[in-house]
């Protein structure tokens, strides 16, 4: 069984060999597949931690979405130098 794909997945597959994040192409895919093959029939126990994000969050101690960006903009932009 062949699978074409796109030039874009191929780019970004190439990037992460390229990176060291994986050896070949058959690596990443059997990462990508092993990571859809995750069981998430039982998260009863987020519930609780699910609960006090959101207690935290009213209380005002969340942090912005665009604070988060800038904060992994900046630190990955060091560490690109």
């Amino acid at each position: 069984m062949g699978y074409q794909l796109n030039a874009a997945q191929a780019r970004k597959l190439e990037a992460f060999i390229s990176a060291g994040e994986f050896e070949s192409v058959e690596e990443a895919i059997d990462t990508a597949i092993a990571g859809l093959e995750i069981d998430t029939s039982d998260l009863d126990w987020t519930k609780p931690l699910i609960a006090e994000a959101e207690a935290s969050l009213a209380r005002g101690e969340g942090v912005s979405l665009d604070d988060v960006k800038a904060r992994l903009a900046t630190k990955f932009a060091r560490h690109e130098k």
